[in-house]
């Protein structure tokens, strides 16, 4: 802050305790109509908690809103977890597939079925009745990518003192173990030989973070 009502509003926020909300990364909230280009008047800030750290905070900024100037900012106080909302889909647990059992009923029964097109519906059964008997179904509920006990423990801590310093190491925390599975899965990553696990992975990061077009 270079003027005088810079100075006065960086003292406000030192006798208020508060924290402003910026990130150098995030376009601007305001476009001008003549020159169109992003400048950032909207200001947000934030209290502290007792240990005099700012409250945990997300930041986000929307599209242009019809004839304003100014985009909408959102903000979102407390812990923002990326849960993996999954539908209740039954699928088979492949890796938990009992295929001794598997083989044996197949082979005691199948030979049973003369192979002609006209029992093509009688296979089609058979092989859905073994794989009932021997690969267990079900849905992988919601839940949260790296999330270790150590972060459910901090979490309740921070659930019954607010310590924001415990929401800060959950947080830390799970970001460090997405870091390690990260690097863990680029390691085994060939584009020799799994061609399609890395195209798949390619396909991830581009849904991830589109390109967006200037407004």
């Amino acid at each position: 802050m270079e003027d005088e009502d810079g100075e006065m509003l960086v003292n406000w926020s030192h006798l208020n305790h508060t924290h402003l909300l910026n990130d150098a990364k995030q376009e601007g909230t305001f476009k001008s109509g003549r020159w169109g280009t992003y400048t950032n008047p909207d200001l947000c800030f934030v209290t502290s908690d007792k240990s005099n750290q700012p409250l945990q905070t997300k930041r986000t900024i929307q599209n242009l809103f019809p004839k304003s100037q100014h985009r909408p900012v959102i903000v979102d106080i407390g812990i923002n977890l990326p849960k993996i909302n999954k539908p209740e889909i039954s699928r088979w647990n492949l890796r938990k597939a009992n295929w001794d059992k598997y083989t044996k009923y197949e082979g005691e029964n199948i030979n049973r079925i003369n192979p002609t097109t006209i029992n093509y519906t009688t296979f089609i059964k058979l092989i859905k009745t073994v794989a009932t008997r021997a690969i267990p179904r079900g849905h992988r509920k919601n839940y949260l990518p790296c999330w270790t006990k150590e972060c459910e423990r901090l979490l309740n801590e921070y659930k019954q003192n607010n310590s924001e310093a415990s929401a800060n190491r959950s947080i830390n925390l799970l970001d460090e173990e997405r870091r390690k599975r990260w690097e863990s899965y680029v390691e085994e990553l060939d584009f020799t030989h799994s061609i399609m696990k890395s195209w798949d992975l390619l396909r991830k990061l581009e849904a991830a973070h589109p390109v967006r077009k200037e407004d």
